[in-house]
């Protein structure tokens, strides 16, 4: 059975999601992984927060 779910129900899991994957990270050592986009680096792990953040706030606008 399928369930749609808003922005921010969405954006809640993908928090609690996030949470247990950096703490993996950590455990390897890899919580500061780069990725390249357009010949500019960005944290991986810091973008994704940036994005669910982004999600979960503009449910409420």
């Amino acid at each position: 059975m399928a369930t749609i779910l808003n922005k921010r129900q969405q954006s809640v899991i993908a928090g609690h999601a996030i949470v247990k994957i950096e703490d993996i990270l950590k455990k390897c050592g890899l919580e500061n992984v780069l990725v390249t986009v357009n010949d500019k680096d960005y944290v991986a792990l810091d973008e994704v927060k940036k994005a669910i953040r982004e999600l979960y706030e503009g449910e409420e606008k």
